[in-house]
């Protein structure tokens, strides 16, 4: 869980260190959640430990990889959608 954590925290950082587009940083952030989403399903394959979420162990990866990528487009588009840094007098 704190691995996961760090690793979204990670992909919203880079997304906004090094992306200046909105989009390019939600898809950057997205994408490190799906990679967080994925591995812990993968962890939880191998060392039985629980899942961020909970996935039908009958499930193909392409049906936990879709539950990821569902998963993971809202908190990256509303993780990304606002400015938290407000513009100089001059940039408006």
């Amino acid at each position: 869980m704190t691995a996961g954590s760090a690793l979204i925290a990670s992909a919203f950082g880079l997304s906004a260190g090094l992306a200046k587009s909105k989009w390019l940083r939600m898809f950057v952030s997205g994408v490190g959640v799906t990679f967080a989403l994925w591995l812990a399903w993968a962890l939880h394959l191998s060392t039985d430990m629980s899942p961020i979420l909970f996935y039908e162990s009958a499930w193909s990866t392409a049906q936990v990889l879709g539950m990821a990528l569902l998963t993971a487009a809202p908190i990256a588009i509303l993780g990304n959608i606002n400015e938290l840094d407000s513009p100089s007098p001059g940039e408006r």
